[in-house]
């Protein structure tokens, strides 16, 4: 959904999208076949070429200082922000959103795209839950006394550029203590 999305990039992110919903779950649950492993690694390579042309988003700007400063994996710290972010950008994100949540079979056609797109970050809080993901950065460990810190770094990242709403210090500010 980033700003530098595109034609291209949309593939690419939404076959990563579809194949990380399909098969990690039963990755992480069973051994998994070599056809599951070898899903997963494509998921994972299309992914990183749809970031690495597309960027990212507010997500990976604010994870990447709480990472830092931290220690927490980036990917973690990815997760418990996601489905927060998705809320703050679905005013411009949610036809993509809606597509991911239809193509996952997660609502029917005739809602509202915007219902279709809740559905889709409902589907991601699920997977965080079952993935044993926190759901709050408190349960990371980050003090809220840095928070001024970590959205001065947050807003010069070309992440957080990248991000389809523009977002100020003071909603960053909100994010987190609305995610503590």
């Amino acid at each position: 959904t980033s700003l530098g999305a595109n034609a291209v990039t949309d593939t690419f992110a939404r076959e990563a999208a579809f194949r990380f919903a399909k098969d990690l779950p039963t990755a992480l649950t069973q051994d998994g076949s070599i056809e599951l492993r070898e899903s997963l690694g494509l998921a994972s390579a299309l992914g990183g070429v749809a970031l690495a042309a597309a960027r990212l988003g507010v997500a990976h700007g604010l994870a990447h200082p709480i990472g830092v400063k931290y220690g927490v994996p980036h990917g973690k710290v990815c997760a418990v922000l996601l489905p927060m972010v998705m809320r703050f950008n679905l005013s411009v994100a949610y036809v993509k959103y809606a597509r991911l949540a239809g193509e996952l079979h997660l609502t029917r056609d005739e809602m509202d795209p915007f219902d279709q797109a809740a559905e889709f970050i409902k589907f991601i809080m699920t997977m965080n839950k079952s993935f044993k993901i926190p759901s709050r950065l408190r349960q990371l460990g980050i003090p809220q006394e840095d928070f001024d810190v970590l959205v001065e770094a947050a807003l010069s990242s070309g992440s957080t550029k990248a991000n389809p709403r523009e977002v100020k210090a003071f909603e960053l500010i909100n994010f987190l203590k609305e995610n503590w």
